[in-house]
């Protein structure tokens, strides 16, 4: 009997984990091939969601791993951003931030109709003007407080066109902006508090891949080898 030997194939880059890495004002290089590694992983896996989309498990992993690299990519602008037109970028964050927060409670609302629930629906009706013009810590409770509202029913939000991905990229939006609040002193600040929570992201996204999807993947070992192949080699 033949016993396939299997490794992660992330599991030199997740070695980095148990190091403090210093923060600096852009993506060191090891943090530059992981993002580029969750990009290839996660164009691989889209490219061939017909073999995995059975498996509930796998789809829910895979889903809040692709937030993850959303949040990733909200963080990285913000820290490479300077603090000269901190003003411009912090509306263009704000509607960002507020585009996201209206695709969720349309989902939450129409939910809310079905549901015969009019006060969830009172709850996330809010005008583009009502999250992006207007004080910057109301923009900021307004979203999140839609991001609160969706969260315990997002099992439901499905067929209202809202997944998983959609609430971790809203929260990513959610803490970008709030980066920008206040009017920080230097970009330094800034980046450095980005750059920060960009760790984490990265970190959480390296544990979704090595923990769950990784593990997952070996089903696929023989029964769609080509896959596993190019899984395997992002």
């Amino acid at each position: 009997m033949n016993v396939v030997m299997y490794a992660s194939p992330h599991t030199p880059l997740l070695k980095e984990r148990g190091r403090k890495a210093k923060t600096k004002n852009t993506m060191n290089d090891k943090q530059e091939n992981r993002f580029s590694m969750f990009l290839s992983t996660e164009e691989e896996l889209t490219n061939n969601n017909s073999i995995w989309a059975g498996v509930p498990k796998m789809v829910s992993a895979v889903t809040t791993f692709s937030g993850k690299i959303v949040s990733i990519q909200i963080l990285r602008g913000v820290q490479e951003e300077n603090l000269k037109g901190i003003r411009e970028d912090k509306q263009a964050r704000r509607e960002m931030m507020a585009a996201l927060a209206l695709k969720v409670a349309g989902g939450v609302m129409a939910y809310a109709h079905d549901n015969d629930d009019s006060a969830l629906k009172k709850s996330v009706d809010y005008s583009e003007t009502e999250l992006t013009q207007t004080r910057d810590t109301t923009s900021k409770v307004r979203c999140t407080k839609i991001l609160n509202k969706a969260t315990p029913i997002i099992s439901s939000l499905g067929d209202y066109g809202i997944t998983p991905a959609d609430l971790t990229a809203l929260s990513g939006a959610i803490s970008a902006f709030g980066l920008l609040i206040g009017k920080p002193r230097t970009a330094k600040a800034v980046a450095k508090a980005a750059g920060e929570q960009m760790a984490i992201e990265l970190k959480e996204a390296d544990q979704i891949l090595k923990e769950k999807i990784d593990k997952m993947m070996r089903q696929y070992i023989a029964s769609a080898p080509e896959f596993f192949k190019a899984y395997t080699s992002c």
